[in-house]
């Protein structure tokens, strides 16, 4: 099951989305966390760059920061 945090901005509902997107003519499958209200979201995660793509733009999208 995957965790998604409320977004740090506004504190709306968070999206995690994959597919395939063309880069250079290829496909390539990405991920990446988004906000359904103000639309704040993670980079991509290529697939072919990290082994655990997904599981990264949850992390990076989960992340926080504190003083």
């Amino acid at each position: 099951m995957i965790n998604l945090l409320n977004c740090p901005f506004c504190g709306g509902e968070p999206k995690l989305k994959s597919t395939n997107i063309m880069i250079h003519g290829v496909s390539k499958r990405v991920a990446w966390v988004f906000c359904k209200q103000c639309g704040s979201r993670t980079n991509y995660m290529l697939r072919e760059q990290r082994e655990h793509y997904v599981r990264d733009a949850v992390s990076s999208w989960n992340g926080r920061w504190s003083e």
